[in-house]
């Protein structure tokens, strides 16, 4: 997954989807607020959710790269349940063998009325449909899920969609008989490009990106068996900061007795 997203961010065409994917969680985000934030997603994909108003960013990769600062497998997460704020799960579903389970997975680590934002590609949009004519040829291509599906997903895991947005309407990609590297080529590619951002900024439907955000409505049980001190040991254990209790005010009269 990392060695395909950076070769693809790369790119001309995915320059352009990372500032329109960085806009839309901008928009989305802002009104997110916690203590810690988990960023999921592939070593070679740019950063995103610097618009949540959290104090602690935790971005996770299953292989190491820049600015990978845990390496944990998506589907199996070092964290107890209900300890994360927000997750971002960037282009990871795609990929996953199991998309599903990764979700719950995610969703599992995410605190009451916490939320959980997800960025993948639309298989119904005319990038989707480029998606699937290279799945037919190449096995190993990447399998997004469609937007019912995702919300379906989110219901089950005890999530709430509450917005979604979608970006790349109209992919700036090139012929193949069209160098990017020409004059030809480079005015093609920008006003492709400013078509695409005019379309997104009007909300189209049919984007090639969606971004949904979800929030978790409903609180996890908590067993009454309590986990071995091996299993305590494996987990991450992030706590909420506390306030220091201010001293009581001292009266007139308490200082002259």
């Amino acid at each position: 997954m990392r060695g395909q997203l950076d070769v693809w961010y790369a790119r001309p065409a995915g320059r352009h989807l990372a500032a329109q994917e960085r806009r839309l969680a901008d928009g989305q985000l802002g009104g997110v607020f916690g203590y810690h934030l988990l960023r999921l997603g592939a070593a070679g994909a740019p950063p995103l959710g610097d618009a949540a108003r959290v104090g602690h960013r935790i971005n996770a990769a299953a292989a190491p790269g820049a600015g990978i600062g845990l390496l944990a497998e998506p589907d199996c997460l070092p964290f107890a349940s209900d300890s994360i704020d927000a997750v971002l799960l960037h282009h990871i579903l795609e990929f996953a063998p199991d998309p599903q389970a990764l979700l719950r997975e995610a969703c599992r680590v995410i605190a009451p009325q916490g939320h959980i934002f997800v960025i993948a590609f639309n298989p119904h949009s005319l990038y989707g449909a480029g998606l699937a004519l290279r799945r037919a040829v190449n096995k190993t291509a990447m399998r997004p899920p469609s937007l019912p599906r995702l919300r379906a997903w989110l219901r089950k895991s005890g999530m709430e969609p509450a917005s979604a947005r979608g970006a790349f309407i109209l992919p700036p990609i090139l012929p193949p008989l069209i160098s990017a590297e020409s004059a030809l080529g480079r005015r093609l590619f920008n006003g492709i490009a400013r078509a695409d951002s005019f379309l997104t900024r009007c909300c189209c439907p049919g984007g090639g990106v969606v971004a949904l955000l979800a929030q978790k409505q409903v609180r996890t049980l908590t067993p009454m068996r309590q986990r071995t001190r091996r299993a305590r040991d494996n987990l991450i254990g992030l706590t909420v900061p506390m306030p220091n209790p201010a001293p009581a005010p001292r009266h007139i009269g308490d200082a002259a007795a």
